[in-house]
């Protein structure tokens, strides 16, 4: 599997300069530890801060780039929830891929979740004794109505292996500006080789997963071309965009002064 990511290892400071999310608020944390990684099994915790006297919590029935109905919520185990204190809340399965906690008055809250990945595929989650990955729709609770609010992911791996994402942060604590972006950010951890190179004055990584007859210098040529060529189309269609927008506000703008006119 090939995947473009920005590596969690140290990383000399100039190569990402990356960007930094402003918290208005506390952010939407996110941990995810995989302490036997033969079981398939993720361990999750969701934590939110001021999280209302109800919440509902939510796993997508979507993945980004793939428009079908999912059935994500299937691979949810041991679903519970828990205040500040630690004390158990209650909490109930609304449908499918809902689940209510009555929180009452609690300032903090906890849920903790299993996640079965035994599936290799860009849209699931897959985790054995060499790799962990996953897509973040099939991932990640949230709490409904809260979308748009920052998210803060930490993952423990087992030792000696890596964390790859396009999320900035790192080598293990990762943040997002929305669960967005949190959920548009696949994430692979293992012993992954990574190929760095440039395009257009932007650096970019690719971890590389299993092992096979890779030409790594041919690889990296060829991805650079794929991202310049996508690029400069991204240029020009946003040009082309612009340019559109232009006519028609001209255009507008001379029916208006007919009618000004004519009246």
């Amino acid at each position: 599997m090939v995947g473009a990511a920005r590596t969690a290892e140290a990383v000399p400071p100039s190569l990402f300069p990356g960007r930094r999310v402003v918290y208005h608020r506390p952010p939407v944390r996110y941990r995810v530890a995989m302490p036997e990684p033969h079981s398939h099994l993720f361990e999750v915790d969701l934590e939110v801060e001021r999280p209302g006297a109800a919440p509902v919590l939510a796993l997508p029935v979507w993945t980004p780039g793939s428009y079908l109905v999912r059935e994500f919520s299937r691979h949810l185990e041991g679903v519970a929830a828990f205040d500040g204190a630690g004390g158990r809340l209650p909490l109930s399965r609304l449908d499918k891929n809902r689940f209510r906690v009555e929180a009452g008055a609690a300032g903090r809250l906890t849920v903790r979740y299993r996640v079965y990945a035994n599936e290799l595929t860009v849209r699931t989650c897959h985790l054995d004794g060499r790799h962990a990955y996953w897509n973040g729709a099939a991932m990640f609770l949230h709490p409904e109505g809260r979308l748009d609010e920052p998210c803060r992911l930490t993952v423990v791996p087992p030792p000696g292996w890596r964390v790859a994402t396009a999320l900035p942060g790192g080598p293990a604590e990762f943040e997002a500006r929305d669960y967005h972006e949190l959920v548009d950010s696949p994430v692979e951890a293992g012993t992954h080789d990574l190929m760095r190179f440039e395009a257009l004055g932007r650096p970019h990584e690719v971890a590389l997963v299993g092992r096979g007859h890779l030409d790594p210098a041919a690889l990296v040529r060829d991805l650079r071309r794929v991202v310049e060529h996508a690029l400069e189309e991204a240029l020009s269609l946003a040009c082309s965009i612009e340019e559109f927008s232009e006519a028609v506000g001209e255009l507008v703008a001379e029916k208006r002064e007919l009618l000004r006119r004519v009246r």
